[in-house]
């Protein structure tokens, strides 16, 4: 009545030790260089608090790593340890964020001149901006006041 199990118990071991194997790998977390900080501060333009637009930190030494963004609502931004950036050398690029299609839609209705973007950035601070960086220590504040030109 009984039959050779051997087999079976060794493909069960197999699929439970890949299992483990599995889940202690995808708990781990992502793999990283350098720790990671948290980040905060202001973005203005000129005398102007930036509304409704993202920064995005980019690591340039070393230059390995993810960048981390936020949003910036009236004129503040903060990352947390576990959303910063990686320590070292950063740039940041700040972007627009667009206003919704509905919106827009109703100005254009009402015969107002329509914006794309809530808060218009200046092209230079944006992708491949050089012009703004910092350099983000582990234990650090790490706090940042950008002041942007209008131009």
């Amino acid at each position: 009545m009984f039959t050779n199990t051997s087999g079976s118990v060794h493909l069960c071991l197999s699929v439970l030790t890949l299992a483990v194997l599995t889940l202690v790998v995808g708990c781990g977390g992502e793999s990283l260089p350098r720790d990671r900080v948290p980040v905060s501060g202001s973005v203005k333009i000129g005398n102007n608090y930036v509304d409704h637009a993202t920064i995005v930190f980019i690591p340039v030494e070393p230059e390995d790593g993810p960048s981390a963004s936020a949003v910036i609502e009236k004129g503040l931004f903060a990352l947390s340890e576990d959303r910063g950036p990686l320590e070292g050398k950063l740039r940041a690029e700040i972007h627009p964020i667009g206003i919704e299609l509905k919106e827009m839609a109703a100005q254009v209705a009402e015969g107002k001149v329509s914006h794309i973007f809530e808060t218009e950035i200046p092209e230079k601070y944006q992708k491949h901006s050089q012009l703004l960086t910092v350099e983000a220590i582990v234990g650090e504040t790490n706090e940042y006041e950008f002041v942007l030109d209008s131009e």
